[in-house]
């Protein structure tokens, strides 16, 4: 990714499972504060619960 004039950054997910995703995203200020700040780090792990059985009413593709 990409911010006009600010800074760029990855991020990623993985799919481990029907229920369980995990990612992670990393982004770098490239304006004159990029000085005192090292980048920022994002972990994100995600479950979804299944307390109904039967037909997907909303399905998640992202």
């Amino acid at each position: 990714m990409y911010r006009l004039g600010n800074s760029f950054g990855v991020m990623g997910q993985y799919q481990i499972n029907d229920q369980l995703r995990a990612g992670y995203a990393f982004d770098l200020t490239t304006t004159a504060i990029g000085a005192y700040n090292a980048g920022t780090h994002e972990v994100m792990l995600s479950y979804d619960f299944r307390f109904l059985r039967g037909r997907t009413i909303s399905p998640r593709y992202f």
